[in-house]
C-alpha cells in the first residue's frame, strides 16, 4: 500500500487534494471520535495518516518519494492532472456562492426560454396556474440534472468555470453521474434550504461557518468530493456579476415584449370580435330593410296595377282619388331604397376594412 491509498488519492493529486483529503480522513479516524474498541485500530491508522501526509505535502519529500515508486524520469513527473495542478483549493465561501447563483439564474432563464419556445402549451398552463415560489423550485430541481451532468462530465458548470472552481472527488477523479446528482440535491437541500427564502437563510450561514471552520461542506464530505478553486481575482467576480445581470435583464426585458406582443395580439383580437358582431348587426337590419322593400315594392305593384285598369277602364275618379296614395307611396319606396343602397355599401367597405385586418391576410 502506497502513501496515496493510505489517504485515497490519486497519484496526480495536487497538494491542495491531498490536504483536504488528509482533513477529511483524519477527523473521520481520529481517536476521539472512534468508540473504545475501535481506538487502537484508528490511532495505527492516524499514524500511517501522518507519516503520508508528511510525505505527500512536502515537495521535495514527495518528488523524491515519487522518483523511487512511480517515475524513472523527470518528464514522466510532469504527467499530472491538467485541471488539478498548481491550483489554489482554499475556496472562499463567497466564490461557490456567486457561482451557484450565476448557475441557477443563467440555467432557469435557459430552461424557461427552451420550454417557452418548443412546449408554449405547457409553459403557459403551468407558469400562468402555479405559485411563483413553486415555479423558482421547480425551475431549481430541473437545473441540478444539467448541473450534475457538467460536473460529471467536465468537473464544473458555467459559473464555476468563469471563476476557476471545479468539483471532483478526493482522489482527484471526476465524479460520477450518480455521485454529483446526489451532491446537487444535498447542496440544495442542506445548503439552498429547499429555496424557501427564511430557511435558506440560516442553511448559507451554516453551509459557510462549517465551510470557514472544517475547510470543507457537509455535503462534500457526505460525497467525498473537493472543492478546487485555482487562483481567481475580482474582476472575473465583476465579469460574471455583469453577465448575470446582463442575461437576467435581457431575459426579462424579452418575456417583457413578448407579454406585450402577446397583450397587443389580444387587443387586436378584441377589437377584430367587436366589429364582427357590429358587422353581424348591420349585416342583419340590411337584411330586414331589404324585406321591408320588398314587401313595399310588392304593395306598390299591386296598386301599380290596378291604378293602369282604372286608367284604362276611363276610371278617372277612383284612378285621380287613388293617385296621391301612389306616388307618396313610390317616393318611401325609392327614399328607403336611397337609403338602404347607402348602408350597403358602407357595409361592403367595413366588410372590406376588417377582411384587411385579419392576421391570415396581413401574413401574405
Amino acid at each position: 500500500m502506497t502513501y496515496y491509498d493510505i489517504l485515497e488519492v490519486s497519484p496526480n493529486a495536487s497538494i491542495e487534494v491531498i490536504e483536504k483529503a488528509y482533513r477529511v480522513l483524519a477527523k473521520k479516524y481520529h481517536p476521539d471520535v472512534n468508540p473504545p474498541e475501535l481506538r487502537n485500530q484508528a490511532e495505527e491508522t492516524m499514524k500511517l495518516l501522518n507519516i503520508a501526509y508528511e510525505i505527500l505535502s512536502d515537495d521535495e519529500k514527495r518528488q523524491q518519494y515519487d522518483n523511487e515508486l512511480f517515475y524513472n524520469s523527470k518528464k514522466q513527473n510532469e504527467k499530472k492532472d491538467s485541471y488539478v495542478n498548481n491550483s489554489l483549493i482554499e475556496t472562499h465561501p463567497w466564490i461557490r456562492y456567486f457561482a451557484r447563483l450565476f448557475d441557477i439564474n443563467v440555467g432557469g432563464i435557459l430552461i424557461v426560454w427552451i420550454w417557452y419556445k418548443f412546449e408554449p402549451n405547457s409553459y403557459a398552463q403551468v407558469f400562468g396556474n402555479l405559485n411563483q415560489y413553486i415555479i423558482t423550485i421547480l425551475l431549481y430541481i430541473i437545473w441540478l440534472f444539467f448541473e450534475s451532468f457538467f460536473i460529471s462530465q467536465w468537473g464544473t458548470t458555467p459559473g464555476k468555470v468563469i471563476l476557476n472552481t471545479y468539483v471532483y472527488s478526493s482522489n482527484g477523479n471526476k465524479l460520477s453521474y450518480s455521485q454529483a446528482l446526489k451532491r446537487s440535491f444535498s447542496v440544495f437541500i442542506k445548503g439552498s434550504g429547499l429555496g424557501i427564502p427564511i430557511v435558506s437563510l440560516f442553511t448559507l450561514i451554516n453551509a459557510h461557518d462549517t465551510l470557514k471552520r472544517n475547510g470543507t461542506t457537509s455535503w462534500d464530505e457526505k460525497y467525498d468530493s473537493v472543492v478546487i478553486t485555482r487562483k481567481s481575482s475580482i474582476p472575473r467576480v465583476i465579469i460574471l456579476i455583469i453577465l448575470m445581470s446582463f442575461i437576467t435583464g435581457g431575459f426579462a426585458y424579452y418575456i417583457e415584449s413578448q407579454n406585450q406582443n402577446e397583450m397587443q395580439a389580444q387587443q387586436v383580437i378584441s377589437q377584430l370580435n367587436e366589429e364582427k358582431e357590429q358587422l353581424d348587426s348591420q349585416e342583419k337590419t340590411l337584411l330586414n330593410t331589404q324585406q321591408e322593400l320588398e314587401n313595399m315594392y310588392e304593395e306598390f305593384g299591386i296598386l301599380e296595377a290596378q291604378m293602369i285598369q282604372w286608367s284604362d277602364a276611363g276610371n278617372t275618379d277612383e284612378y285621380n282619388n287613388n293617385y296621391p296614395y301612389y306616388e307618396q307611396l313610390l317616393n318611401e319606396y325609392n327614399e328607403q331604397y336611397e337609403e338602404f343602397e347607402r348602408v350597403r355599401e358602407k357595409y361592403n367597405k367595413d366588410v372590406e376594412i376588417y377582411n384587411n385586418k385579419l392576421p391570415e391576410n396581413n401574413e401574405k
